[in-house]
């Protein structure tokens, strides 16, 4: 047994070694009458390491100050360059402090590593307020002064990547992989700057390595699932492109029911709710009619403004918002966008029934009228969409929009003129 001078929240082990949160408060009443609450004076914040084995404590790390509460603790055993994400170097000495034998037993930075971690974290800073080139500049002074920051470097790779500037990038990027091998990070964003210079199957294999060193990396899935879907790659494309809900920028929709995986619920209402924007919501709800199929009822939650739109696909037979969906109206529920991965999209598979929009009655005049003042009124008319997830540009299109008897219109929302030059126009 070990005893330890605040409560315990958060536990993790390495071995023979227990890692423990402690905090200074719980705010529930049910333990006020605990002995700690009676005899401790002073309750501590911090993490302790205990030997589970005889209960002896081997170290220790107090928090002072504003942080008062730890609610997990974990370990992470591989990793080379651990970080903390405020850059705020200040606050950060301010709130913990280390025993004197583990300070005894540090051998203190170079005044050069200091002054690099300075503009390491200065370049962050500058990264989050969109100043692109103060950033890099700053990220450059930080590896002037100390070559071996890996962080810097990789932080600069992905900047130069950003802003189009490949060659340097990958420059950058293959110096972290050679200072550390197992960068998953690394491996991931060369992917995606090869994806960008349309070098996909060089993209594929960055992705591949990434994922070998970190399997469970979510983005390096979807990235390697995008690309796979690009050069024909369908059935592990879609697979890979699951793991988009696992990514940080996927708007997690998670109602206590399970998520459906394609069984047979003949005798179950089906929720398919939409994710991501308009285009892919219209591209992909051709799949509800299939969903339909299996189901006992179907029920589509969308954004408001697409219902007027999509009220009377085939399919359908409920429809609601995100926020006025009963909870208790369906047993299971999916994401719109996995639907392809469901019925194992091919080419040969890919739902073509059209149309399968109607135009809802008060705008159908305005386009009947639009079409009227074309100069090809009896032309077959189609609309385009080129700028989903950054995967292609309007010139990858050149070979179709030449083709005679069609007329093509930009459906595109935001600001897309400079790629619609004269050529395009014919």
């Amino acid at each position: 047994m070990a005893k330890l001078p605040g409560f315990t929240r958060g536990l993790d082990f390495y071995g023979n070694l227990a890692f423990v949160g402690l905090s200074q408060i719980r705010e529930s009443a049910v333990f006020a009458g605990l002995p700690l609450t009676q005899t401790l004076e002073q309750r501590i914040c911090g993490v302790w390491v205990v030997d589970i084995r005889n209960g002896n404590i081997l170290a220790f790390l107090k928090f002072e100050e504003a942080v008062q509460e730890i609610f997990a603790v974990s370990v992470l055993p591989n990793m080379v360059f651990p970080d903390v994400i405020d850059a705020d170097l200040e606050f950060i000495g301010m709130n913990y402090v280390l025993p004197d034998e583990a300070i005894n037993q540090t051998e203190m930075p170079s005044s050069d590593w200091q002054f690099a971690e300075t503009y390491f974290a200065k370049g962050n800073q500058l990264y989050t307020q969109g100043k692109l080139q103060e950033a890099i500049a700053s990220f450059e002074k930080c590896l002037e002064l100390d070559s071996s920051y890996l962080p810097a470097r990789f932080n600069l790779g992905v900047i130069l990547g950003n802003l189009g500037q490949y060659s340097q990038a990958i420059e950058q990027l293959e110096q972290v992989i050679q200072a550390e091998a197992r960068h998953a990070e690394a491996y991931n964003s060369l992917g995606f700057i090869y994806s960008q210079q349309r070098q996909l199957d060089r993209a594929i294999t960055y992705y591949r390595q990434a994922i070998n060193v970190a399997p469970k990396f979510a983005q390096a899935h979807y990235n390697l699932g995008m690309t796979l879907l690009q050069l024909g790659e369908y059935q592990e494309g879609w697979k890979e492109y699951e793991w988009r809900l696992q990514t940080p920028q996927f708007m997690a929709f998670d109602p206590p029911q399970c998520r459906w995986q394609g069984e047979d619920i003949s005798d179950k209402n089906l929720l398919v709710h939409t994710e991501q924007g308009v285009k892919e919501i219209i591209q992909f709800i051709r799949y509800l009619p299939l969903a339909a199929e299996k189901c006992q009822k179907l029920i589509l939650v969308v954004p408001a403004n697409l219902i007027p739109l999509l009220e009377k696909v085939e399919g359908i037979a409920l429809i609601y918002t995100a926020q006025d969906i009963p909870l208790k109206s369906f047993d299971t529920y999916i994401s719109l966008m996995s639907l392809p991965h469901i019925f194992s999209t091919t080419l040969d598979n890919i739902p073509h029934q059209v149309p399968y929009l109607t135009v809802p009655r008060e705008g159908k005049e305005q386009l009947l009228t639009f079409i009227a003042n074309q100069k090809k009124p009896n032309s077959v008319k189609v609309g385009l969409v080129w700028t989903v997830n950054n995967v292609c540009r309007l010139e990858d299109f050149l070979p179709i929009l030449q083709l005679p008897h069609i007329t093509f219109y930009s459906l595109e929302m935001g600001d897309c003129s400079q790629e619609i030059k004269p050529r395009f126009r014919t």
